[in-house]
């Protein structure tokens, strides 16, 4: 079975992050670092104190932080989520898809991984989460557990959350 990921609410408050309110499984969410550029903020965002801050799109600035809502695949060892594009809202950025910013991928209402977002042909060294956009459209990524690192590498065990998306 093919998961869906379908836009839902992110967090309720700064200082908290609420359960979403509608039964949608998991959520893809994209947000710059504090210091642009610097994709080293990215890991382990999700447990930052700052994460509801940089993470939460904000309809004031929806440049900071936004709800990835265009068409995409994501894969890793043993998973797949597919997404349609879904219409705009609130927090949403238009496409095109954008690397060099930190994801979170949130699944039942909590935040399960997060990282950097880079292209196939990058030359970053990352020792942490990435999402690699790979070439074509719509937008496909491979969740890796490194960067370059290969889409074969074993899953972390923090990233329990995600087993059973097929």
């Amino acid at each position: 079975m093919r998961g869906r990921l379908v836009a839902m609410g992110l967090c309720s408050a700064l200082s908290a992050c609420a359960a979403p309110p509608t039964p949608d499984p998991a959520q893809l969410v994209f947000f710059h670092p504090f210091r642009p550029g610097v994709l080293g903020q990215c890991e382990h965002a999700h447990r930052q104190d700052t994460f509801a801050r940089d993470a939460r799109p904000d309809a004031t600035d929806p440049g900071k932080a936004w709800v990835v809502r265009h068409a995409f695949s994501l894969r890793w060892p043993g998973g797949l989520i597919e997404q349609a594009a879904q219409p705009g809202a609130v927090g949403a950025v238009p496409s095109p898809p954008q690397t060099d910013v930190c994801f979170a991928l949130w699944v039942d209402g909590r935040p399960v991984v997060s990282g950097a977002v880079v292209p196939e042909q990058s030359a970053r060294l990352l020792g942490f989460a990435t999402l690699v956009r790979l070439r074509g459209e719509p937008a496909r990524y491979e969740l890796r557990p490194r960067f370059p690192g290969h889409p074969g590498d074993p899953m972390p065990p923090e990233w329990q959350g995600l087993r059973g998306w097929r």
